[in-house]
């Protein structure tokens, strides 16, 4: 019976409880401890491996001119590079491969040592990482035809379109009352033509241009808006290209000047575009010796994989209005002929067109007799022109203007290097 009662009081003793379930739980705990330690390290060692990777593929993928054995060296040394780390794994492998500097894989496998918390290294203790970069297309130039004929010398927004009226009309009505029926609102259209007394009469003052003119009077004027996004552009487009960009500048109206051959500086670029740039003409601009022009400069397509054989791409910005100031007659108006771009496109040659079609102006008769007729023809030619949709942009307004600039730098940009994965 005293056994049995030993053993009920010692079944019922409570005592200690609290030592022997914390012995108990003790292991779990620890387990658990050792495996959030060991699960933190392999995140953060993973982390520091892609980064490395990604740095090293675009490294590689954006030099110039690699054999696979160079564009693998590279890769590599630039993954050592930015992971120091890697001494401390306990074993590793790293796999590169590459297609010169076209493009560049990384895989890489690696496995931390066990942590004096993980108990019985429990878990895996293995990480992998992959990064992919496609480069660049090769070299490209392009070659950017900007209208400078003074047709761009229209007013850019609407208030400056009822600015630049209110100051003509006023000058129209001391000048040239008679013009008034045509142009109740003051001149908005076609301004920049200086007419001969002969057969025309004058809505400008005497001693200044319309640049300066509208300058004066804090009028806003389309050419600045177009001068402005194609620097822009050029500039984005040079910036981080790695050389493999440059731009070239041809200026046309009644005749084509190349303002710039290829180039990557960016300083000079900029100049060249700038909008104290003088126009070629006052009235005229004529395709065919534009068109010319471009296929003398651009010579031969190339295929990229070279400075000297870099690919050509042209940009064409202009409103698709052929015109021409015939004395004694008048200025008229005719839309452009997508037959200039054939030959280009017919020699390998891919054309981008930013069309800054005329927004309409009301009240006007030179713009409801000259332009107005011919802009459906016009945008439907220009459209013709671009290789393709994708490198047609349609310019109407300010904004329209600056996001179409915008949308062909993106499109462009597309051939530098970039992670593909």
């Amino acid at each position: 019976m005293k056994l049995f009662k030993k053993i009920r009081d010692f079944c019922l003793e409570e005592d200690g409880n609290v030592a022997v379930i914390t012995a108990i739980l003790a292991i779990p705990l620890l387990m658990a401890a050792g495996v959030a330690v060991d699960y933190s390290r392999l995140a953060n060692a993973q982390k520091k491996a892609q980064q490395a990777a990604d740095a090293a593929v675009l490294a590689a993928s954006s030099a110039d001119d690699l054999t696979d054995a160079q564009a693998n060296q590279e890769a590599r040394r630039f993954f050592l590079i930015n992971y120091p780390d890697i001494d401390q794994l306990q074993s590793y492998d790293l796999s590169i491969s590459t297609d010169g500097s076209d493009e560049v894989e990384i895989q890489f496998t690696g496995t931390l040592p066990p942590s004096l918390t993980s108990i019985g290294n429990l878990g895996n203790m293995q990480f992998s990482v992959n990064a992919e970069a496609v480069g660049s297309q090769g070299y490209l130039d392009v070659y950017m035809m900007l209208d400078r004929s003074a047709s761009t010398l229209i007013a850019d927004t609407p208030q400056d379109v009822q600015n630049l009226q209110t100051y003509t009309r006023s000058l129209m009505q001391a000048e040239s009352p008679e013009l008034l029926p045509a142009e109740p609102d003051g001149c908005a259209f076609a301004c920049h033509v200086i007419p001969d007394d002969s057969h025309l009469h004058k809505w400008a003052p005497d001693d200044m241009t319309l640049v300066e003119y509208a300058k004066q009077n804090n009028i806003g004027l389309r050419s600045t808006r177009i001068i402005n996004s194609a620097e822009n552009m050029a500039l984005s487009l040079l910036d981080g290209a790695r050389g493999k960009i440059r731009i070239s500048i041809l200026d046309f109206a009644e005749n084509a000047i190349q303002n710039l051959e290829p180039s990557n500086d960016k300083a000079l670029v900029k100049s060249k575009i700038s909008e104290n740039a003088p126009f070629i003409s006052e009235s005229e601009t004529d395709y065919t010796e534009a068109f010319n022009a471009i296929e003398t400069l651009v010579g031969t397509q190339g295929d990229g994989t070279r400075r000297n054989r870099a690919k050509k791409l042209i940009v064409l910005v202009t409103d698709g209005y052929w015109t021409r100031f015939n004395v004694p007659e008048h200025l008229y108006y005719r839309p452009f002929s997508s037959d200039s771009c054939d030959q280009l496109k017919q020699n390998g040659f891919n054309l981008a067109v930013v069309n800054t079609i005329y927004d309409e102006i009301p009240n006007s008769m030179t713009y409801a007799t000259n332009a107005l007729p011919n802009r459906d023809a016009a945008t439907q030619a220009l459209r013709d022109c671009a290789s393709s949709e994708e490198l047609y942009f349609e310019a109407n307004s300010p904004a329209e203007i600056t996001t179409a600039f915008a949308q062909l730098t993106t499109t462009i940009k597309d051939s530098v290097p970039r992670l593909s994965r």
